[in-house]
């Protein structure tokens, strides 16, 4: 009974180990009261024997033992392989045997299977792309696809309440672009992770074929003589195209004294194409072309150019700056800088006397026009005058004037004396046709 209590025991379980591959893993097997017992290790899942007590016996250059103060005895694997990872038993030699088991864990960054993962694919628009990622690793990894350009993934299905759906990310070997358009262009990157360091991922490249497009966005350009025209085409196409300018004239323009000739790319497919007339001259009128071929097709856009000239505005004149009119208005059609109403007075007038015409401000500061004065609104030509004359019968000694051109408007432009003039004439209208009234 004495005997089987001094028997030794394990002070403390057998603690798991996992390691990277080609790292170094130690077990430590804890046992208290060893006594003349002896410490052993076995690979459980093959039972072969690693090592007894302080000796080795695999043939193993990597694996040793030590033991510190006879409690703690410790398996050392150096540089651990994948061939390695499985359950090590920690025995006593009691009777019966005493052991306890810990596992060897031994992971495996991912890496990417090149040989069954695709590599750039190009395909025409309208069809369908596949893209294949394999990665190893232990745990199994993860695939992952993203766009490079933070884009999101496009999946199209047959559902037509769902036709597209966006993602960020998707999960998977496998990633099928069906009914690939262009905006599906670019690169994937297809990203394995096993949580075990480092991450890897592999680049592959869509391209998507189609004939060249140029957009137009002004197909009809002004410009005043020696200013700057810019001309400007959107152009599509993949694979890349061929691009240039041209002039109606059959000439092929390049960057020089007259024209500056520019590209940028806004992504793998877009261009903007621009032409820049440094100094627009009369003989830069036309038309111009831009141009595009690759080896699906060609295209071009067509912009017309024209010189447009600027319209100076005359300076607001004010009351101060104006000037009374001297000399005769009339046939000569001379044009003053003053400012006329369009009040016309009826009355009495002889086309032999002053037809100057009727200034704003001498109305509006109540300034009295000379009866046989009053002007017309504007000055009759020529050939209005005769045609007036010849319509009233007019004699040069006849002291009756006529009507002007045309009536007066009565508003808010007539003044306060031209609308009391016409409202006491309206009386004595209204008056004598009355009594002729009564008379009869």
């Amino acid at each position: 009974m004495s005997l089987a209590l001094g028997q030794p025991n394990f002070a403390a379980p057998l603690v798991n180990v996992s390691v990277p591959v080609g790292r170094d893993a130690t077990f430590s097997c804890i046992v208290k009261d060893l006594g003349g017992y002896r410490v052993g290790w076995v690979k459980a899942d093959t039972k072969a024997i690693q090592a007894i007590h302080r000796h080795v016996i695999t043939h193993n250059s990597r694996v040793s033992v030590s033991h510190s103060d006879h409690n703690t005895w410790m398996l050392h694997i150096k540089g651990v392989q994948e061939e390695d990872r499985g359950p090590y038993m920690c025995q006593i030699n009691t009777d019966p045997m005493r052991s306890q088991i810990g596992f060897l864990e031994v992971t495996v960054p991912p890496t990417i299977d090149d040989k069954r993962s695709s590599t750039d694919v190009m395909v025409p628009e309208g069809s369908t792309a596949a893209l294949f990622c394999r990665a190893k690793g232990y745990p199994r990894p993860k695939i992952i696809w993203t766009r490079e350009d933070q884009k999101p993934i496009v999946l199209r299905t047959s559902d037509p309440q769902m036709p597209k759906i966006r993602k960020q990310s998707y999960e998977g070997e496998v990633l099928n672009l069906t009914q690939i358009t262009r905006s599906d262009m670019g690169p994937y990157l297809c990203i394995a992770n096993n949580s075990v360091p480092p991450i890897v991922s592999k680049r592959i490249m869509v391209e998507v074929h189609f004939r060249p497009v140029i957009h137009v966005p002004n197909q009809l350009i002004g410009a005043p003589l020696g200013t700057e025209a810019r001309l400007e085409c959107n152009l599509e196409a993949s694979p890349k195209s061929i691009q240039y300018w041209t002039r109606d004239t059959g000439e092929m323009l390049i960057s020089n004294d007259e024209y500056n000739v520019h590209e940028s790319h806004s992504n793998y497919y877009m261009t903007k194409m621009t032409l820049i007339i440094k100094r627009f001259q009369p003989h830069n009128e036309g038309i111009f072309f831009c141009i595009a071929k690759n080896s699906l097709g060609e295209t071009e856009g067509k912009i017309k150019v024209y010189e447009f000239e600027l319209k100076t505005e005359s300076p607001a004149v004010t009351e101060e700056e104006t000037s009374p009119f001297d000399g005769h208005l009339g046939r000569d059609g001379d044009v003053t800088s003053d400012i006329y109403t369009n009040e016309i007075p009826y009355g009495h007038r002889s086309y032999e006397e002053n037809t100057s015409p009727t200034r704003y401000g001498d109305i509006t500061r109540g300034h009295q026009v000379p009866y046989n004065n009053r002007p017309n609104h504007r000055t009759p030509s020529h050939t209005s005058l005769e045609r007036n004359k010849n319509h009233h019968d007019y004699n040069p000694g006849d002291d009756w004037g006529r009507p002007p051109t045309r009536p007066p408007r009565w508003g808010l432009d007539q003044s306060a004396t031209s609308r009391r003039i016409v409202g006491e004439r309206s009386l004595v209208t209204f008056l004598c046709l009355l009594g002729l009234f009564w008379a009869l």
